[in-house]
């Protein structure tokens, strides 16, 4: 599907277009090109598939082409009247301890405000992140009924709930990489189910109709700054040689959930320890 919508995309690009919908739906011109693009990436996939992968690709042809459809018709009518900037871009971008690089989905501009949206592609739902954002301090009442204030940043560092880095990360490179981009929306799109899953962004969430709830720019730099300065503590204790555990957190129940344990070093041999 990534293949599909990259192809669609730069067909827009390169046209000169702006993403749009119509009353009844797409125009008979972005269909043709949706057609295009599927038989354009079956065909890609063709020639680096076996045979039996090739005969499966082709059987569920149709079933690709609704789910697309159906996913490209709601892409346009969120991003009505946007400009496709980047499609698969390419992005890097080095640090003095560190170096970024990504292939970004999708970044698209507003038409009438010009405001940057940066659109990540998932293949479903189940794939979008839950811990989109840092932790804040937050009010409790004790027993006394007196407030008392939680602060996240009062644990170490590896305590903390680090937000998911991919938007994060994302959104640094692109503006380090042009001093002219500011990216002040961004989401993650649900292909499979056809959802738009907003991330951040007051003019998204005008689009989507959503008059509260959602982040503006400023608010999800705090996101940002918490995974940046995650990442240089990673730094900094790697140069340090120091490669200590925090039994609190780095422990069998944590760690046997964690989607990189399969890059992760960390093993428990015996009684789970």
């Amino acid at each position: 599907y990534h293949k599909i919508i990259e192809l669609f995309c730069e067909k827009i690009k390169k046209k000169g277009l702006y993403l749009k919908i119509e009353e009844e739906g797409l125009s008979s011109q972005f269909k043709s090109f949706l057609t295009e693009s599927i038989d354009e990436a079956i065909e890609y996939r063709d020639r680096n598939f076996c045979y039996l992968k090739k005969e499966l690709l082709n059987t569920t042809k149709d079933a690709i082409t609704k789910t697309a459809f159906r996913f490209v018709t709601k892409f346009c009518t969120v991003f009505n009247n946007c400009e496709v900037i980047s499609s698969e871009g390419w992005y890097k971008k080095e640090y003095e301890n560190y170096v970024l690089n990504g292939r970004i989905d999708c970044l698209l501009r507003d038409k009438e405000n010009l405001q940057y949206y940066l659109v990540d592609f998932k293949n479903t739902g189940r794939a979008i992140p839950s811990n989109l954002y840092a932790e804040e301090k937050e009010a409790d009442e004790s027993e006394e009924n007196m407030a008392v204030v939680t602060d996240p940043d009062s644990l170490p560092l590896e305590e903390q709930n680090l937000p998911d880095f991919q938007m994060a990360v994302y959104i640094k490179l692109i503006e380090d990489s042009n001093d002219k981009v500011k990216i002040e929306n961004g989401a993650f799109f649900d292909i499979s189910g056809a959802e738009c899953k907003p991330v951040f962004g007051k003019s998204l969430a005008l689009r989507l109709k959503i008059d509260d709830g959602i982040k503006n720019y400023d608010d999800y730099q705090k996101t940002v700054d918490k995974v940046f300065e995650a990442a240089d503590n990673f730094v900094k204790r790697i140069k340090a040689g120091d490669y200590s555990i925090n039994p609190a957190v780095q422990n069998y129940s944590y760690c046997s959930g964690c989607v990189n344990n399969s890059i992760c070093r960390k093993t428990f041999n015996v009684g789970k320890k």
